[in-house]
């Protein structure tokens, strides 16, 4: 199985903590849903996500569907970056999407 690897920005705002989650709850509720590998760099305020490219599409919807929750509840206080954008890497058959919203 060929692994791949995307890089995303974190939103501003939004508390490391959050994402992670307690003792790394969330993350692994994730990378469970997903099957992909969650890496967290809040130095660096990065989210990268390593596994099949459908596992990698899994990962960054449910990331995004996650955002979007906090977002709309405004439980975190923060907005998404005007650069946070996926692509999803290619994959024979399929179509690459991407989200600028």
């Amino acid at each position: 199985m060929h692994r791949s690897r995307q890089s995303i920005p974190l939103p501003e705002g939004l508390p490391v903590g959050q994402l992670i989650g307690r003792k790394g709850s969330n993350i692994r509720h994730l990378q469970s849903k997903s099957g992909a590998r969650i890496a967290v760099r809040g130095d660096a305020g990065i989210v990268t996500v390593t596994g099949s490219a459908f596992d990698i599409i899994a990962a960054l919807s449910l990331l995004e569907a996650q955002f979007a929750s906090w977002r709309s509840s405004g439980t975190a206080g923060f907005r998404i970056r005007p650069e946070f954008a996926f692509t999803a890497p290619a994959i024979q058959g399929c179509v690459s999407i991407a989200s600028n919203d």
